[in-house]
């Protein structure tokens, strides 16, 4: 098994070990007991030689800092690897946000337009981008409630709004 494949799931572990305090309380109480556990085994083999008690006790703490750099390597490793998820999301969602603006830009001057078919198109278009930029970023909310695309939803909408305002321009 490669370290590749194991960081995935260590990741995962790891997050759903951080909702919860009372995981994460269960974790650190795991930890203390497996370096105590580790500590009383290096202990019992240190003790068992024949070499000076100023040998035992530095292989005895070698011992016992190589495992505690071990468990801070993993830590360490999983913060490092969070921190540059948040970063692309974050860039992500700059992105995203960059799309959405330049659509609302184009609705937004639209209304400017002499030509209320060009406005009607260049809001449909606008609001076009804005879903596909939020199907990027939420792929799961694809669809509403009754089970119709908001795309169908919203050139329903606008048609029936345009034709109100039509109505009301013929009346006025």
């Amino acid at each position: 098994m490669s370290p590749r494949s194991v960081r995935p799931q260590f990741d995962r572990a790891l997050l759903w070990i951080l909702r919860s305090p009372l995981r994460i309380t269960t974790v650190v109480v795991l930890f203390g007991a497996s370096a105590s556990l580790v500590e009383y085994l290096i202990h019992l083999v240190v003790t068992t030689s024949s070499a000076l008690p100023s040998v035992r006790a530095l292989a005895n703490s070698v011992i016992l800092g190589i495992f505690a750099a071990f468990f801070g390597l993993l830590v360490l490793t999983a913060a490092r690897e969070r921190q540059r998820k948040v970063r692309n999301d974050l860039r992500r969602i700059a992105e995203l946000n960059h799309q959405v603006r330049n659509a609302l830009q184009v609705i937004v001057y639209g209304e400017y337009s002499p030509n209320s078919s060009q406005h009607r198109s260049a809001v449909l278009d606008g609001v076009e981008k804005i879903e596909a930029a939020l199907r990027e970023l939420f792929p799961l909310v694809d669809e509403r409630a009754d089970g119709r695309p908001w795309e169908a939803h919203n050139r329903a909408r606008m048609s029936a709004h345009t034709g109100a305002r039509e109505r009301r321009r013929q009346v006025n």
